[in-house]
């Protein structure tokens, strides 16, 4: 049998309605009464269409038509398992916690040649002013570098507020420059207010913050200088947090988002993210093959059959989820096709489906 033949018919299999069924592949096999797959010489067929996007391969006495499975490593940016989406373009959410308070003190305006640096709290009072400050120098840098663009920047807040008035509402602002707990007075060493970061309605006892998002500028701020707080309305009660020193001393929880393109391996989604920007859905590379971690290779498959998956409905079409490396049998917010499932467990990724 002439295997141009056979690579014709094959062809056409292959570009079949979505709907054909296995009668209709089970008569497409024989032709004038003769079973054509018995007589298929695969490696003779397969070195002609070598050149070409299918194989085809026999499995169980039935011959199947699959694409020709094309492999890539690379090297993974992100933790990414084994048949995640992946794509060039990453959005990657960093998170440091539990950055200590390196130092905590307040000013007061009543007493202002003297240094509070032993009075063991940080206050604040708005009668006769006392204004409160922390730093945080061990906070991390904002990331930088080749193929880098930062989304946002977000920070947390926890302490312990021992005394105040369910009235207050303390204003926290980034400083303007440093402050030495040492030797600070009002009069010497205070260092001026910028911006009103967030503000911290009076609880009793432990404190905590939501995430809440800060210019880059004023997250520069926190971490060179420090926060202070004060008052914006008089009432008369002061409030007192623990400081450095304290059991529960000033804590900060720092979180960036970031766009990377650096020519490494990513999970990508189909929403819009916090870049707001298609740019990670056209990026798809494939579906890992491995499992990977931060700077170490990863096998993906651009091309061809991935199995492994679970609960996939066979010769339906499949998309890029809204969630990090997953699909879905319907379109994420910016439609991307990634395949069709060729059986339960067996997705053809790229298939040529038009996006």
């Amino acid at each position: 049998m002439e295997s141009q033949y056979i690579l014709g018919k094959i062809l056409i299999l292959n570009n079949m309605p979505e709907d054909y069924n296995d009668a209709g592949f089970d008569n497409f096999m024989r032709r004038d009464g003769v079973d054509l797959s018995s007589q298929i010489d695969l490696t003779t067929v397969n070195q002609e269409i070598a050149e070409s996007s299918i194989t085809i391969e026999k499995l169980d006495s039935d011959t199947i038509i699959q694409l020709r499975n094309v492999d890539e490593e690379f090297v993974s940016g992100e933790i990414i398992d084994v048949r995640d989406t992946v794509g060039f373009v990453g959005e990657i959410t960093e998170t440091t916690t539990d950055i200590v308070c390196a130092q905590a003190t307040f000013a007061d305006e009543a007493n202002p040649t003297i240094n509070q640096d032993g009075a063991g709290d940080i206050a604040f009072l708005d009668t006769t002013e006392k204004q409160g400050f922390m730093s945080f120098t061990n906070a991390p840098a904002i990331p930088s570098g080749t193929g880098i663009s930062v989304l946002t920047v977000e920070i947390k807040l926890t302490g312990r507020q021992f005394s105040g008035n369910t009235n207050q509402e303390l204003k926290l602002k980034d400083l303007a420059a440093t402050f030495n707990e040492p030797t600070m007075t009002w009069n010497t060493g205070k260092p001026a207010f910028n911006n009103e970061i967030t503000s911290l309605p009076y609880v009793l006892g432990a404190f905590d913050t939501d995430f809440f998002i800060v210019t880059q500028a004023e997250y520069n701020n926190v971490r060179d200088n420090g926060i202070g707080g004060s008052y914006d309305a008089d009432n008369g009660a002061t409030t007192n947090i623990g400081d450095e020193d304290d059991g529960t001393p000033p804590i900060l929880d720092v979180r960036f988002k970031y766009k990377i393109e650096d020519g490494k391996i990513y999970q990508i989604n189909a929403s819009n993210g916090a870049g707001g920007a298609q740019d990670y859905t056209d990026s798809f590379a494939g579906i890992a093959l491995t499992d990977a971690s931060d700077g170490t290779k990863i096998k993906i498959r651009s091309r061809g059959i991935v199995k492994g998956f679970s609960g996939l409905t066979a010769r339906s079409t499949y998309f890029l989820a809204d969630t990090d490396g997953n699909i879905q049998d319907s379109a994420g917010t910016n439609s991307k096709v990634i395949g069709r499932a060729s059986s339960t467990t067996d997705l053809e990724v790229n298939y040529d489906v038009a996006n």
